[in-house]
C-alpha cells in the first residue's frame, strides 16, 4: 500500500507576491493610460490639420476656376460648394471629430479671401481646439 504525503511548502504564489505584481500592473497602467490618451487627442489634431489644409487646396483650385472662394457652415455644405474639390476625410457626421467652417474674408460680393476654421467637436476633441487657415 502507497501513501502520499504533500510536500511541505506547497508550490504557488503566495498573497504578498500577488499584491506586488498588482501594485506594478497599476504603477504601470498610471502612466500608460494617459499617455495613450495624449497620443490620440494629437492624432485626432493631426487629422483636422489635414482636413484643413486639403480644403485650403480646394479653395484655391476653385478660386482658380471660377475667380471666387466657396463659403459654407457645414462639411456637408462645403462638400457640395466644392463641386467635389473636397471632402471631409471622415466618413459619416457622427464620425467627424470637428466641425468645419468657411467664411469670406472679405465683404464684396466676389470673395477675395477666405477663412478656414475647424473647431473641435467636444467629446473626442475638446471645444477648445480652433484650428484657422486662410488669406
Amino acid at each position: 500500500m502507497t501513501t502520499f504525503s504533500l510536500p511541505a511548502r506547497t508550490r504557488g504564489f503566495t498573497l504578498l507576491e500577488i499584491m506586488i505584481a498588482c501594485g506594478v500592473l497599476a504603477v504601470i497602467a498610471a502612466i500608460a493610460v494617459p499617455a495613450y490618451k495624449g497620443y490620440i487627442a494629437t492624432s485626432r489634431q493631426t487629422e483636422g490639420w489635414n482636413n484643413l489644409n486639403t480644403l485650403a487646396i480646394a479653395e484655391d483650385e476653385f478660386f482658380l476656376e471660377n475667380n471666387t472662394y466657396f463659403l459654407g457652415g457645414d462639411a456637408a455644405t462645403l462638400e457640395t460648394a466644392s463641386g467635389g474639390l473636397w471632402k471631409a476625410a471622415e466618413l459619416t457626421e457622427a464620425e467627424r471629430n470637428f466641425t468645419y467652417v468657411v467664411t469670406a474674408g472679405s465683404t464684396s460680393a466676389i470673395s477675395s479671401s477666405f477663412k478656414a476654421t475647424a473647431t473641435g467637436k467636444g467629446g473626442k476633441v475638446p471645444a477648445s481646439t480652433v484650428l484657422t487657415k486662410g488669406n
